[in-house]
């Protein structure tokens, strides 16, 4: 068995993530991805942030930003507003198009989500859940 050490850990992080993204984009690169998904929820449940709201939550520059919401603006999902009471704050909203693709987003992504979760049983989802919900609360330190 391999030794457990940061550099075996950070490899499989990163094979597990890049399978997750995979599958949950049912095997095709899927126009909305989770990082697109969670923009999204973030925009609906913070009732019109700011790019830079946007940028904060997600962990990246606004530079990176810029791209995404553009996509998402540019597919109708979200739309710029001015904010009311300075025109020079731009607000992101999230349209009726990106509400009903949230909520379909998010069942595609749940159902597959699913079906791999089923081949694990209850003392390793148990787990899994423990490391993981440990693990957000070192970082979050």
């Amino acid at each position: 068995m391999k030794t457990f050490n940061a550099d075996y850990l950070i490899s499989l992080i990163f094979t597990t993530r890049k399978i997750i993204r995979e599958e949950m984009g049912g095997g095709k690169i899927n126009p909305l991805s989770i990082l697109k998904l969670k923009t999204l929820e973030y925009i609906e449940e913070k009732k019109n942030p700011t790019m830079r709201d946007v940028a904060g939550y997600l962990a990246i520059t606004a530079s990176s930003t810029t791209p995404l919401i553009n996509g998402l603006v540019a597919s109708g999902q979200i739309k710029r507003a001015y904010d009311g009471r300075d025109r020079r704050i731009i607000r992101l909203v999230v349209t009726a198009k990106g509400k009903k693709n949230l909520k379909s987003g998010y069942r595609a992504m749940s159902g597959r989500l699913k079906k791999v979760l089923k081949k694990l049983n209850e003392s390793e989802l148990r787990n899994l859940a423990n490391i993981l919900k440990k693990l957000s609360n070192i970082y979050k330190k």
